[in-house]
């Protein structure tokens, strides 16, 4: 089965709420600052100081379309070499 990199920049946010929408399973409003999502389950890559998550290839309809709706290209969708 096909895995994809769910690649989140919470400090690009600007808090449209649109991935939410898109995908509610994976997003949150932010308890840290209410004006950003969290991703659910995302870990912080130090390196990058952006979030991640491996995701199954029947979530990723939903994940690519929060990836397309974010007006700040925050969320990018790539996906794992097998």
């Amino acid at each position: 089965m096909t895995k994809y990199k769910i690649i989140y920049d919470y400090e690009t946010c600007i808090g449209v709420f649109a991935c939410i929408e898109a995908a509610k399973k994976f997003w949150v409003k932010s308890k840290k600052d209410e004006g950003k999502v969290d991703l659910k389950g995302g870990k912080l890559n130090p390196k990058t100081g952006k979030y991640e998550l491996i995701i199954d290839e029947k979530d990723f309809k939903a994940m690519n379309e929060s990836a397309q709706v974010c007006p700040v290209l925050a969320i990018q969708v790539e996906k794992v070499k097998d």
